[in-house]
């Protein structure tokens, strides 16, 4: 299939001008290019790849006491001391 020409222009028009952007402008441009193309999904009704999951009645059963949330706390708070946080 055929880019028609009018969009190989719009292209170059583009490129020359990511050419001249310092580093912070791109950055933006990338921001912005995200953004447009979830504009698009959302109206082509593309679908995300990524799919809700109920977890309601997850620890359904599960009984867990206020020593083993202390526990857990200690555990991870010490991993975080150790990393210097």
């Amino acid at each position: 299939m055929r880019v028609s020409t009018s969009t190989d222009t719009m292209k170059q028009r583009i490129l020359f001008s990511l050419d001249n952007l310092p580093p912070e402008g791109l950055r933006e441009v990338v921001k912005f290019l995200d953004y447009v193309r979830f504009k698009f999904q959302r109206k082509t009704g593309t679908s995300s790849p990524y799919r809700p999951i109920a977890l309601g009645g997850l620890w359904k059963g599960t009984a867990i006491d206020a020593h083993e949330i202390d526990e857990v706390r200690r555990e991870m708070w010490s991993g975080l001391e150790n990393r210097g946080l």
